[in-house]
């Protein structure tokens, strides 16, 4: 295999020059089989004798006129996109050259821990990057890679048993897809509140043909009707997919032999966009800067992470920035590095896990007994400038290429289930950020930010087992996002609240307090601390919030609360969601709620928001409507729906609740945002504070 790897890298450099098909047609010398009996062009030709030339000419078989198509079709884009290292050739040269190599010569000589901007504490500084992270909105698209094949999720379709992407997933009662747009609109509806300006934000999804992602992908967002959006800012583009290979360099076939094909890493994502206009798109429209997100990422979007990140970015006129926090020892993920080249030259870059040994690279602790790496996590949260982004791909079209080995299950070619480790060629999307480099490190145009791990990554990417490592799989991460409630209600709203859950009492018992809430409620702690004011929470208990108009005071909860408005965030005209004051409002003083609750049975899936009740307290708040209740006791079941244009008011007489209807006066119920130095103060509208 090191000859051929070693002549194949040759030809790869060779082909690579060429300036067109025809020429790298030339060097290709091997005769097609005769059997091949049907009309080539020049590209068909190209990739059917690359195919010869890297010894895998057992795809070619059936040779029948549809193989040869299928075969061709599987092909045109992998010889396309690798066209800079010598197309189908180039790929498996370098897989092989990154199989066969224990140790990885690299450029750089040092590795070193990067210096950050420190999010992690909201002072002064933070305040400012958060506020230039909503001054930067309008400029700001967001780009999601969707296309990811997520084997380790083992999702599947339960009525037709096929395999589903990670965007299909159902975390807390919606897909991943949709959680990232609600944490989009979320932001919207802030700069709504203090600017009195609606923003539709441009949004691109790389998807793949990966388990039929891409369908999946838009299905969802037909069947949400574009989230209230115009579909016209979405553009879709799709990754490449790459052929797999065994441990001995063999090409695998699936079912109707065609190659078992993988997606080829978000490295792609730079390139593709490029090539399919969707940088030209968003830089028609004005924006200048990019939010990259992945999909399996939840917890991203917590408090204030995301808009200090992109304001460091914008306030400072980066080209490219990392969103990074601690990192476990011995944990599968990349970390962030400064490396520093023989000439002196700095950037800041990522290597992945799976390569710190390749360079020779210990994994030593933050300090001498630190469960925490001594280097910070690389998150996959990106800033990126739409310009020198277009411009550095030209140098470095395919950044941090590295080799994808996993064991994975596929139907063979002779229709049957097997089992192997199976490689591929990735690119990692952060590692453009080698080609901003410079000779001093204060003139860097790339940053890295560093917030509380907790509020910067929890992913989903892996189906959980029965050991209790929750790491990466639905349930750790949805541990996650209830420690975060937990720590925004006892920390900020002055809630007394019970201890938080063990990993093992979480597994066994469930959670001791659940705290889910619409992140247009905040999405800053500040805004929702200010919104929700002191309480008790008894063990098992749980508080939903699906509003961002709400005021809390002194709440009792012993049992399940629900407050769901209809419309959480603006009015709808024909589908299209419309920022306003048109929407649910609630109030609650010093209101005690008792019912029994969740019924704490094994059959409970948490994450996927299946859960059992005994009884539990809802408010609805049909369309444009308000409740409002005070020194009240709400218990046992009880189902409030409160109708479109009408304030429903709760008061004790008698020792009875009585409920009193009356019309709803526009603003309340409103609360009004304004800046006030560096933070986001709110105050009652007057109807708010006069209701009662």
């Amino acid at each position: 295999m090191i000859a051929d790897q070693e002549i194949f890298c040759a030809l790869a450099n060779k082909l690579k020059l060429c300036k067109n098909d025809q020429e790298r047609l030339k060097l290709l010398k091997r005769p097609l089989p005769k059997a091949i009996d049907l009309p080539l062009t020049v590209k068909d030709q190209l990739i059917l004798k690359s195919i010869l030339v890297i010894n895998q000419d057992h795809l070619f078989y059936p040779l029948d006129k549809k193989h040869i198509q299928n075969l061709l079709e599987d092909l045109y884009p992998v010889e396309s996109f690798y066209q800079s290292i010598g197309g189908i050739v180039g790929y498996h040269a370098m897989m092989l050259s990154l199989l066969s190599n224990d140790t990885l010569s690299h450029e750089y000589k040092s590795y070193e821990q990067p210096e950050d901007v420190n999010i992690a504490q909201e002072d002064s500084l933070t305040c400012k990057y958060i506020l230039e992270g909503l001054y930067a909105l309008p400029f700001l698209a967001e780009i999601y890679p969707v296309g990811g094949a997520a084997d380790r999720l083992q999702l599947m379709d339960t009525a037709t048993h096929s395999s589903l992407p990670a965007a299909k997933l159902e975390f807390c009662g919606r897909s991943l897809l949709e959680g990232l747009i609600r944490d989009l609109q979320a932001k919207e509806y802030l700069y709504f509140k203090l600017f009195a300006k609606q923003l539709i934000t441009p949004v691109a999804m790389m998807t793949s043909e990966e388990k039929n992602n891409h369908l999946h992908i838009l299905s969802i967002c037909k069947q949400n009707k574009w989230f209230g959006r115009s579909k016209d800012f979405f553009r879709f583009f799709q990754q490449p997919l790459v052929p797999a290979l065994n441990g001995k360099g063999k090409w695998l076939q699936t079912q109707n032999s065609r190659i078992l094909r993988k997606p080829g890493g978000h490295g792609m994502l730079w390139k593709t966009a490029i090539e399919q206009k969707i940088f030209a798109w968003l830089a028609l429209q004005g924006y200048t800067k990019i939010l990259i997100r992945q999909i399996n990422n939840p917890v991203a979007s917590v408090d204030y992470g995301l808009l200090a990140f992109c304001g460091i970015g914008y306030q400072k006129n980066k080209q490219f920035g990392f969103a990074s926090c601690l990192r476990l020892l011995e944990a599968a993920e990349g970390i962030n590095v400064l490396c520093v080249n023989e000439k002196k030259q700095y950037c800041i870059t990522n290597i992945e896990y799976c390569d710190l040994e390749k360079y020779q690279m210990k994994d030593l602790p933050l300090k001498e007994g630190s469960s925490y790496s001594r280097f910070f996590s690389n998150t996959n949260i990106l800033f990126a400038d739409l310009k020198a982004i277009e411009e550095v791909t030209k140098k470095c079209p395919i950044p941090g290429m590295l080799v994808n080995q996993k064991k994975t299950c596929f139907i063979n070619k002779e229709g049957h289930l097997e089992e192997c480790e199976i490689a591929r060629l990735e690119s990692m999307m952060q590692n453009i950020a080698e080609c901003f480099s410079a000779s001093q490190i204060d003139e860097l145009d790339s940053f890295l930010s560093y917030n509380l791990r907790h509020k910067t990554i929890s992913t989903v990417k892996k189906k959980s087992t029965k050991t209790n490592s929750l790491l990466e799989t639905p349930e750790g991460c949805f541990y996650d996002v209830l420690y975060n409630g937990y720590d925004l209600l006892k920390n900020r709203c002055d809630f007394s609240l019970p201890v938080f859950s063990s990993h093992q009492e979480y597994i066994t018992k469930g959670p001791s307090t659940l705290f889910q809430y619409h992140p247009a409620l905040g999405p800053l702690y500040t805004i929702i601390a200010q919104k929700i004011q002191s309480g008790h929470m008894t063990w098992g208990s749980e508080l939903r919030l699906e509003i961002a108009e709400v005021q809390l005071e002194n709440l009792y909860l012993d049992g399940v609360l629900h407050i769901i408005a209809e419309h959480v965030i603006g009015h709808y005209v024909e589908d299209r969601l419309v920022y306003s004051q048109q929407l649910g409002r609630c109030r609650l003083s010093n209101v005690r709620i008792k019912n029994q609750g969740i019924d704490r049975t094994p059959s409970n899936i948490y994450w996927k928001d299946q859960i059992s009740y005994h009884e539990k307290c809802t408010i609805t708040l049909k369309g444009n409507s308000c409740f409002i209740a005070e020194n009240v006791e709400l218990t046992e079941e009880m189902q409030i729906e409160v109708e479109d244009g009408v304030c429903l008011l709760a008061f004790q007489e008698k020792g009875q609740v009585v409920f009193q209807k009356r019309p709803l006066i526009p603003s309340e119920g409103i609360w009004d945002y304004k800046i006030e130095e560096d933070t986001i103060a709110l105050q009652e509208t007057g109807a708010l504070s006069e209701s009662l």
